[in-house]
């Protein structure tokens, strides 16, 4: 996949979810590129040697272990950190409550 494929699903997921994730482990709140980083290298990801070594080569396309994790992400498919199910549950509570007040079942 070239890069611009995972800028234009860093826009989808921070259209579809917001524009932060919230790390439930570290405390910290990432944008969604930062977020599927800490997914595939690890909370400390910046300083991790295989993350800096994609950062410095600057590759073509993008690694195939950032596609597979942004895909599952895409499929519903969170990792347990990213609190983005109970972020989903919220939303969809809303949503309800939302659609009740209008009158709609």
């Amino acid at each position: 996949m070239e890069w611009n494929w995972l800028v234009d699903w860093i826009k989808r997921m921070a259209d579809s979810f917001g524009g932060s994730v919230y790390d439930t482990e570290t405390g910290k709140t990432w944008d969604w590129g930062q977020a599927i980083c800490r997914e595939v290298y690890g909370p400390n990801w910046m300083h991790e040697a295989d993350y800096l070594a994609v950062d410095i080569e600057d590759t073509d396309s993008v690694p195939d272990d950032i596609v597979s994790a942004a895909l599952a992400w895409e499929r519903g498919n969170w990792p347990e950190w990213a609190g983005l199910e109970i972020y989903r549950a919220v939303c969809e509570a809303a949503l309800q409550v939302a659609e009740t007040e209008r009158g709609q079942p």
